[in-house]
């Protein structure tokens, strides 16, 4: 693995928000491919979790990957699941030999895109969960961290060992926390954050929902349910019957019960109810006449349901595993989603 001076970051969410500005301070030039460069600033700013506030200069900003992606010695794609095989497609022409391409959310199918699209022409790595809580402040111009996490675990492929460790090693310094080395991309694929933390919510919140106008739009988490938390519960239950089907190592994921340190669905909804990060966070709604009806253009509905929920239930089935709960919610969600063409 040779120095890595240049990062292209795929993109322009809340992921991208956190680690373009975190990067650039620990001195890389760092590249945005984004097809909205008019409403971004390269004089960008950056609030960190304790409200400090810091300036920081970005690479190139521009929606021409030969301007963004060649130069890169790393790229981090954070689009959504849907996008994630177009947006390989368009950065594949462009990639500098042995540039090390991630994803950020590879719980969203990114390694199953990638290794189908790239197969083993370049190095490919990803997390298994996001390493920040980030926000988009000002879409363009400001950027936070809400959140660090702990720690990160990683999973690269398509490369000899000691890069694969020397990556990782890169990931622990850039980013600034402990990362583990995983053995297989479904070590970091199969996640039970978003694709069963939303759906949990979503599910036991419009369950009987007939399309009607909702008057209320609750806290996502700080009004999380019990029944919410069952549900996750099973979900997470129903992720590591799959787990166990595959020739991984079965102690990769903890039980969301276990990563949250509780012991039952109470005590688990009360632990998502006080996490200050999630705090403010509203269901994927938009606003119309009386209300609220649920936005199923949100990263809630397309990301979790269609992308990682999906993707799971497929490799279940591949794998000959009952997922009963996450069969349901995804039967669940695919009605109700019909609903809006009705």
């Amino acid at each position: 693995m040779g120095n890595i001076e240049t990062i292209c970051i795929c993109g322009g969410g809340g992921q991208c928000h956190a680690i373009a500005p975190w990067l650039a301070i620990q001195g890389y030039t760092v590249n945005i491919l984004t097809n909205n460069p008019d409403k971004w600033t390269r004089d960008f700013k950056y609030i960190l979790p304790d409200g400090e506030e810091m300036a920081v200069t970005l690479g190139t900003i521009s929606s021409a990957p030969e301007e963004t992606v060649s130069p890169a010695d790393v790229v981090i794609v954070t689009v959504p699941g849907f996008v994630n095989a177009n947006e390989i497609k368009r950065i594949m022409p462009h990639l500098k030999s042995g540039a090390f391409v991630g994803g950020v959310f590879c719980s969203n199918g990114f390694f199953f895109d990638a290794l189908k699209i790239l197969g083993d022409r370049y190095p490919l790595w990803g997390f298994q969960r996001v390493p920040f809580i980030g926000k988009v402040s000002e879409y363009g111009k400001v950027g936070a961290i809400k959140a660090y996490k702990t720690s990160c675990q990683i999973a690269v492929e398509n490369a000899e060992q000691v890069d694969k460790e020397a990556f990782r090693q890169w990931v622990e310094t850039a980013f600034g926390l402990p990362a583990q080395l995983m053995s297989s991309y479904l070590e970091v694929t199969l996640s039970n954050s978003n694709p069963l933390l939303h759906p949990a919510r979503i599910s036991t919140w419009l369950e009987g929902w007939n399309g009607e106008v909702l008057t209320q739009n609750p806290l996502f988490y700080e009004e999380w349910t019990d029944d919410a938390s069952e549900v996750y519960i099973a979900l997470d239950a129903d992720l590591h019957r799959i787990i166990e089907a595959l020739p991984i190592d079965n102690e990769c994921l903890p039980y969301v019960l276990d990563y949250y340190e509780q012991t039952n669905a109470a005590s688990l909804s009360r632990k998502l109810r006080s996490i200050d990060s999630f705090k403010g966070i509203r269901m994927p709604v938009k606003e119309v006449e009386g209300g609220w009806l649920p936005d199923f253009s949100s990263r809630y509905f397309i990301e979790d349901f269609n992308c990682g929920l999906k993707k799971y239930v497929e490799l279940a089935d591949t794998c000959g595993v009952s997922v009963p709960t996450m069969r349901r919610v995804l039967d669940w969600s695919n009605a109700i989603i019909a609903m809006k063409d009705r």
